[in-house]
């Protein structure tokens, strides 16, 4: 159950920091290599698991730690205008203002 939640709000963060522009495309690239890794656990877990009980534990603690660490360097993105092209994005990590004036971390105000 937690796995699905983890799962949900993975993909919800995914979309939005994904520009609009190319959001299907990362969306479905983000979706394949997690289908992938859901595919290939079970074969990994049968073919190691006589020769090696823990190691699955040891293989699956360390791949939330990657994930965790992973996550650092994200933005929050509560009351933050977010990229809706790939030139917004550049603005973003760059610095520089584009022709849509999205400044790095500006906020929107209502």
């Amino acid at each position: 159950m937690m796995s699905t939640c983890a799962f949900t709000s993975i993909d919800v963060y995914i979309t939005e920091l994904i520009p609009t522009e190319v959001r299907s495309q990362g969306l479905g690239l983000t979706m394949a290599g997690s289908r992938l890794g859901a595919f290939i656990a079970p074969f990994l877990i049968s073919a190691v698991e006589e020769t090696y009980p823990w190691l699955m534990s040891v293989v699956f603690g360390l791949s939330a730690l990657v994930a965790c660490v992973a996550l650092i360097p994200l933005w929050e993105t509560e009351n933050i205008r977010l990229p809706d092209t790939l030139a917004d994005l550049d603005s973003l990590h760059t610095g520089t203002d584009s022709e849509t004036n999205i400044q790095p971390n500006e906020e929107i105000r209502c």
